[in-house]
């Protein structure tokens, strides 16, 4: 209600202040300088444009399975670049999803829009000028185009696959310096719900961050929402407060990161237990079967996991979209993230960099070897 109340007020403010422009100034003057902004817009992102050579690259990402089981589904960007055109098609993606893991076409639209402003001009103001200079072409009855009544309640998972097709594809048109490896590119989201400690009932929702894709000169952030998403990243003390649960653990995972030149980031691990009976659990993430992709010789991130009654004898790993799981007093529930992935061959990794994973506990000295080689970290730690 309070989000509501707050945009409700921020458009009844932006009004006010709209009429006291066209007092000040004039209405036909605004409308020119309206017009003036859009087609700076426009002029400017196509000029971003036309500094990239003519040529056409494709890449294709891939989601776990459609939200209701079924084989990894295909999120396929082709990216073509003509003049001052940029043309993106998503011909060759995968078939309308069974579960809520479709794109409405609003979403896909800010999706393509965020990585084009992302890679081109970060800057650039987002108005419609924007939108203009680019077309988007999405097949009527694939999972970024769904027929109604295409059920889209899980897409933003669905638009970080996006995100990483269009990243990947522009891998291709753009300098090596400007692209990434890629991130753990989801929103696994935990959810808890039950009796609130005598004061009616509660749900407790927490979208979880992971490891970010390397970069051409640094090492990807660690534990990170990436993309079009974000949390409120609830500290353990207030949850344990607020509800009858316990956090475990809250931490970061070692040998999450894929190996590279520069690592990826690390995943997250997010363990919590149940306190008292009657607490139900539900979960939608991705990346449980495929890592995130590594770039020019960078190495896959760690997948993502769910385990309940992690290190009990008990212990099961879960479906990574399991819903309604009744939880015991002293049962938990553990989500660990995906890592994001490395950029550039491990080989040359700068032995410094080297030493700081493995003291900092990000890298193990087993993983270390396995990725890097017993010579190189020897020299590493001994430095």
């Amino acid at each position: 209600t309070l989000d509501l109340k707050v945009q409700i007020a921020t458009n009844e403010r932006g009004k006010q202040m709209a009429v006291q422009l066209v007092r000040q100034m004039g209405m036909e003057r605004v409308q020119q300088s309206i017009e003036d902004l859009l087609s700076y817009t426009r002029r400017r992102l196509q000029n971003r444009v036309r500094d990239i050579a003519d040529g056409r690259s494709s890449a294709t990402a891939y989601l776990d399975e459609d939200g209701l089981g079924g084989d990894p589904v295909a999120i396929r960007a082709t990216v073509e670049v003509k003049g001052d055109r940029l043309h993106i098609d998503f011909a060759g993606s995968g078939p309308q999803a069974r579960g809520a893991m479709n794109v409405a076409r609003s979403a896909l639209r800010a999706t393509v829009y965020y990585v084009v402003k992302t890679l081109l001009d970060p800057e650039l103001m987002p108005n419609s000028g924007f939108f203009d200079a680019i077309e988007i072409e999405a097949p009527l009855g694939t999972i970024v185009n769904p027929k109604f009544p295409g059920a889209v309640g899980a897409r933003s998972i669905t638009c970080n696959k996006v995100a990483r097709s269009i990243f990947s594809a522009f891998a291709g048109l753009l300098a090596p310096e400007r692209a990434m490896g890629a991130g753990h590119d989801s929103v696994p989201t935990m959810v808890f719900s039950g009796e609130r400690r005598n004061r009616g009932t509660f749900v407790y929702l927490e979208t979880i961050g992971g490891g970010a894709g390397a970069l051409a000169d640094r090492d990807g952030m660690d534990c990170i929402q990436v993309h079009m998403t974000n949390t409120s990243n609830l500290p353990a003390e207030a949850l344990e407060y607020e509800y009858p649960l316990i956090v475990d653990e809250y931490a970061l995972i070692e040998d999450s990161g894929g190996a590279g030149t520069y690592r990826g980031g690390a995943g997250i691990a997010r363990q919590v237990r149940a306190v008292t009976d009657g607490i139900v659990f539900s979960v939608r993430s991705d990346g449980h079967i495929l890592g995130a992709p590594g770039v020019f010789g960078g190495k896959e991130g760690r997948t993502a996991r769910l385990v309940r009654n992690f290190g009990r004898p008990d212990q099961e790993e879960m479906h990574s979209k399991a819903t309604l799981v009744a939880l015991k007093p002293g049962e938990s529930m553990r989500l660990e993230t995906g890592g994001g992935a490395g950029y550039g061959p491990p080989d040359k990794r700068p032995l410094n960099l080297l030493a700081a994973d493995i003291r900092g506990g990000k890298v193990s000295v087993a993983a270390a070897i396995r990725d890097y080689g017993n010579e190189r970290i020897a020299a590493a730690l001994k430095a």
